[in-house]
């Protein structure tokens, strides 16, 4: 009896651990094959990562694109504090075609975070704007180019933006990804009512739930203000109200992350390290002033010396696309464009990568 009750002890534990080499194996798998699809064949190609010194930092930068001659183009990235250039080929494959893609961590964030352990220094928009100053003086250096393509992102539309204005006679074109127009605080606060006339009809708790937060946040007019619970209400009822079937689940978000081969256990630590929602806004304080409460691409004005391009999702419950579609009607630019992906939210890139590409490289025909 002994023998037999040890032999099923080592049943029992070898199927988890059976399991777990089974789904360790499917991965390394999985981001084998992504390997082979996003590897630059090109001769006159790139895929290179590389660390720079800038501003009293290591900044680490992935460039990657199909032809060194191409022009350049900078991605920012959401949040703020949210890197993605490790899902990057994803969704640039066929931009990598034309452009010569660069991806980095903002300063106190990802890779760039866990770069600099001993410096550590309160966050500042601009402090970012110097740093991405310096990354696209390296890319006009290296790559003997005058002016560089800006692409940002959520937050990086507001960081994107505020550097555009400041250095025009670096930028050859701006592509702002769901663009931040008036400050984001706003703007869950209309997508929170937009969401509460639909819970009316469907949930009445849901109705009181977010008819409560909205009234708490009515007053707030700064980040010490605001109250996380009530941001957090309103924005996850905004998504269960307002997304589309198009969207890239979170599961699928973390599948495309752990599945791409550029993904390694720095992320991992980073994204863990951002789940004390708390703390990381504290981290990021005088950023989250910034996004939230002091931005406005209205007073940055309305004429451009470069072409201003957007793309909105149809579906973005994070930022209202419709402030966007009224700023650009009303700017003037030496040529401009907006294209809203139809089924798709807040990271058009990640749930349509096809018409996301399509549309970024049909700003340039």
């Amino acid at each position: 009896m002994k023998g037999e009750a040890l032999k099923m002890c080592w049943i029992l534990l070898a199927i988890p651990v059976g399991l777990v080499l089974l789904t360790a194996m499917m991965l390394l798998a999985v981001r084998a094959v992504h390997a082979g699809q996003y590897k630059i064949s090109s001769e006159t190609g790139i895929d290179e990562r590389v660390t720079i010194d800038i501003n009293g930092i290591h900044q680490p930068l992935h460039i990657r694109g199909e032809d060194l001659s191409n022009p350049v183009m900078i991605f920012l990235h959401g949040g703020p504090g949210s890197p993605m250039g490790f899902v990057a080929p994803y969704y640039q494959r066929p931009i990598e075609e034309t452009f010569t893609v660069i991806h980095y961590d903002q300063r106190g964030c990802g890779r760039t975070y866990y770069a600099n352990r001993e410096s550590h220094d309160p966050l500042t928009t601009e402090q970012l704007e110097r740093d991405l100053d310096g990354i696209v003086d390296y890319a006009r250096e290296r790559f003997g180019c005058e002016k560089v393509v800006i692409m940002g992102h959520s937050w990086g539309t507001v960081l994107g933006a505020l550097y555009a204005h400041d250095h025009p006679e670096k930028i050859q074109a701006y592509i702002g990804v769901s663009q931040g127009v008036n400050n984001l605080y706003q703007g869950k606060m209309v997508l929170g009512e937009k969401a509460l006339a639909l819970a009316e009809n469907a949930d009445q708790a849901d109705a009181e739930k977010l008819s409560a937060a909205l009234e708490r946040m009515q007053p707030v007019q700064t980040l010490d203000e605001m109250d996380l619970n009530d941001l957090m209400t309103v924005s996850s009822l905004s998504a269960k109200y307002l997304s589309c079937d198009g969207e890239m689940s979170s599961l699928g978000q973390v599948w495309t992350g752990i599945t791409s081969p550029y993904m390694n256990f720095t992320d991992v630590r980073w994204f863990l390290h951002m789940s004390d929602t708390q703390a990381f806004f504290a981290e990021q304080e005088d950023l989250m002033q910034e996004a939230f409460f002091d931005f406005d691409l209205n007073a940055l004005g309305r004429e451009w010396d470069f072409p201003m391009y957007f793309i909105c999702g149809s579906n973005d419950c994070a930022i209202p696309q419709e402030a966007t579609a009224a700023y650009y009607e009303t700017l003037t630019a030496p040529d401009k464009g907006i294209v809203t992906i139809e089924n798709s939210g807040h990271s058009p890139f990640m749930d349509k990568p096809d018409e996301f590409a399509a549309a970024v490289l049909g700003f340039f025909e």
